[in-house]
């Protein structure tokens, strides 16, 4: 379910060519989606980033990323886009509604739930529903200073934003897509820079599990418990965190492993593909 300003476009089944920018304190990221002889292509890319040009999900250094993904799409030719937020400049919460929620009044009580998180009025948000029995909402929020700073990124490289996605939603997109059938019972860590959130195999798919997004906490112990006795342990992401829960696995007997997608594709593929795999739409466009 879409609702207010996070998602800001429905991808189109058309033949022109799309770029998905993921940006990350190391690196910008694209995969440009194209067709070509029939067949649809994906080509993979990266730039550098300056330490110091993204910290905690912000943009320190708006005019310098603005001028780089300006370079990066005009060699890449592509002027519609798709864009991940940091999942550190997002709050994710999951919500089941009241019994005495109707359906046609869901949509004021889930903006009533974002405002009352850390962004308040100034926030923007999105819905999606979680598979099962019940009826469990996964909520994010964000402010709108952030989104209007990646909306802005879009707009100095005269591109068509079609979507602007947390990071971490766009990855778990690709995962039920693009990885091969999870172990029954197999657990996935998405790491971001200080925030982890975790997925956990049911019925052949990745379902939601729990999510820490405090600066201050400590998620590794958090991880150490829940992947206990699990058959398969995923872990994904980049920077010092992943690094830290994927040795702490390690060093507690358990062999963490890197998801990879089964998809031929052009350039070296990185844990921090998997979010702008996702937001290439592929379910979409095949």
């Amino acid at each position: 379910m879409r609702v207010d300003g996070l998602l800001r476009g429905v991808l189109a089944a058309d033949p022109q060519p799309l770029a998905a920018l993921d940006i990350s304190p190391s690196h910008l990221r694209w995969a440009v989606l194209d067709r070509q002889a029939g067949h649809w292509c994906l080509q993979l890319s990266q730039w550098p980033m300056a330490p110091g040009w993204l910290e905690d999900g912000r943009l320190t250094d708006y005019a310098a990323v603005a001028e780089a993904v300006s370079q990066g799409l005009a060699q890449v030719g592509v002027q519609r886009l798709a864009m991940t937020v940091p999942p550190e400049a997002c709050h994710c919460q999951v919500l089941e509604p009241p019994s005495k929620v109707w359906p046609w009044r869901r949509r004021a009580w889930l903006r009533a739930q974002a405002l009352q998180g850390p962004f308040g009025e100034q926030s923007s948000w999105v819905a999606h529903r979680l598979d099962g029995p019940q009826a469990h909402w996964r909520l994010m929020s964000a402010s709108a200073e952030v989104l209007q700073d990646w909306q802005g990124l879009a707009e100095a490289a005269h591109c068509q934003l079609l979507c602007l996605e947390d990071a971490h939603q766009a990855g778990w997109r690709a995962l039920d897509q693009w990885l091969a059938p999870p172990a029954p019972g197999a657990c996935l860590f998405q790491v971001g820079t200080f925030c982890v959130q975790t997925l956990q195999e049911r019925a052949g798919r990745w379902q939601w599990a729990w999510r820490t997004q405090e600066q201050c906490a400590d998620p590794l112990e958090r991880c150490l418990a829940h992947a206990a006795g699990s058959p398969a342990v995923f872990v994904l992401g980049e920077g010092e965190l992943a690094a830290r829960v994927y040795d702490g696995l390690e060093q507690a007997g358990i062999n963490p492993i890197t998801p990879s997608p089964k998809l031929d594709c052009q350039g070296d593929f990185t844990a921090a593909c998997w979010p702008v795999l996702g937001l290439a739409g592929l379910r979409w466009w095949t």
